[in-house]
């Protein structure tokens, strides 16, 4: 190839690689241009970039291990936030920022789990700091066990338009029956369903959270995994 040539392949090609950064659909790559637009750094104190590992727990297991449940923007604590041991969750409430209509909206703002069938054994993660709809809490019954898995409702990303990234979460007994709260603003799609391993229930959660941008979009709750443990009923 002559030198001419070969300059304007290349030239050709660092073209198409502009269009192909422009043009970005959804997802990690857009996840990656909003954390450095918006959130820059390294994450708040307290907090990292990557989920944690349930280290207090013998034996426990990340659901889902694949991230499809993380949202795209915010960071995580540096713990999994767990039961006292030998408990499990039982069940959940959340809090939800209500339709703010032309304003920012943020969706789901925070998840709270209960070690029993009590609210008095309520434990927490990384919350968002907007709304104030409760929504629960709901239980699973004593037959029907205790949690072992959970699906979310996640926002795609939605380029210039507004983003709440998580709008809601539904939990699954062990023994059957699904526990259903229903926030007024919620918007996307449903996740796949994630279970606990056969002889495993949830002992723990660790929540995703982007802080507040400022004049920039706010998400609040992006992301949730669950810890599972062995449990003997």
């Amino acid at each position: 190839m002559s030198t001419l040539g070969l300059r304007v392949y290349r030239s050709a090609c660092l073209l198409a690689a502009f269009l192909i950064l422009v043009e970005m659909p959804s997802g990690l790559g857009a996840a990656n241009a909003k954390n450095k637009i918006d959130v820059g750094g390294d994450a708040p104190s307290g907090t990292q970039n990557r989920p944690p590992s349930p280290l207090d727990r013998s034996s426990a297991i990340v659901i889902p291990p694949n991230g499809e449940a993380d949202g795209l923007f915010g960071d995580w604590p540096r713990s999994f936030t767990m039961c006292p041991s030998g408990q499990f969750v039982w069940g959940f409430q959340l809090k939800s920022e209500s339709d703010q209509g032309g304003g920012d909206d943020t969706a789901l703002n925070a998840i709270r789990m209960y070690c029993s069938r009590s609210a008095s054994s309520e434990i927490r993660s990384l919350e968002a700091p907007w709304g104030h709809q409760t929504y629960g809490p709901s239980f699973c019954s004593e037959s029907q066990g205790p949690v072992f898995g959970f699906r979310m409702r996640l926002e795609p990303y939605r380029h210039s338009w507004d983003d709440t990234a998580a709008g809601n979460v539904r939990l699954f007994c062990r023994l059957g029956g699904e526990l259903r709260l229903e926030p007024a603003a919620q918007w996307g799609d449903w996740t796949s369903i994630f279970l606990c391993p056969i002889g495993y229930a949830v002992s723990g959660f660790v929540t995703r959270v982007e802080p507040h941008q400022g004049s920039s979009d706010d998400t609040a709750l992006n992301g949730l995994r669950l810890a599972c443990s062995p449990y003997t009923p």
